[in-house]
């Protein structure tokens, strides 16, 4: 899989939190909603704040790692303009579909320091509540680009996308995607060798045992 191309003049592209269950929850979301036509293509790529592809992106904006990292970014490539916290949240309601972009207008009119206190206080919680999980690709394991979607979204699983070319073509860090993805499912089969492995070891170990405990026959 070559790496994924460079973000196209006029997207929008989301930096995002890759290790948040809700900034997940939030790219599916907006995955599902963003699927473009053959008139229209989707507007939206995305990129984890932690990948190599955020890097110089928010090099461009100066904006630094560890600030960024207590929000998303919002980058509209046509204008050339970031966007972070309640603001980012609120553009991205404004470029789906109807009814969305109703509330990114509704919200655009509270002023921003209630708003973005409000999504300071989610931001901050966002780990105790929805967990810390990266954004995966289902059925990317050693073998390449395996793996089923849901027959709506080409999802599989709570957090993961299918390993599909339409999905990978949407992130900026597509490589690092399947990497990381590549080590998780290493990770699980080794996790599960280990817990195969002490269980035989506990069932060998209690054998003798049960023997000794029987009675012996007349």
């Amino acid at each position: 899989m070559s790496a994924a191309a460079p973000s196209p003049a006029g997207a929008l592209v989301v930096l995002f939190d890759g290790v948040c269950g809700l900034c997940a929850l939030v790219v599916r979301f907006v995955l599902r909603r963003d699927a473009g036509t053959s008139a229209s293509p989707p507007r939206f790529r995305f990129a984890a704040l932690q990948s190599r592809a955020a890097a110089p992106l928010l090099a461009r904006h100066a904006i630094a790692p560890e600030e960024a990292a207590k929000s998303f970014v919002l980058m509209d490539e046509a204008s050339g303009k970031a966007y972070r916290r309640s603001e980012a949240a609120l553009r991205i309601a404004l470029a789906l579909p109807a009814p969305w972009p109703l509330l990114g207008r509704a919200g655009l009119c509270v002023p921003r320091a209630l708003r973005d206190a409000v999504y300071d206080c989610v931001a901050a919680r966002r780990y105790a509540v929805f967990g810390r999980r990266s954004l995966g690709l289902g059925g990317a394991g050693e073998g390449g680009e395996g793996g089923g979607g849901g027959a709506d979204d080409g999802n599989d699983g709570a957090g993961c996308l299918a390993p599909t070319r339409a999905n990978l073509a949407r992130f900026l860090d597509a490589e690092e995607m399947l990497e990381r993805s590549r080590a998780d499912a290493r990770a699980a089969r080794e996790r599960r060798a280990a817990a195969r492995a002490a269980a035989a070891a506990r069932a060998a170990a209690a054998a003798p045992a049960a023997e000794g405990g029987r009675p012996k026959a007349e």
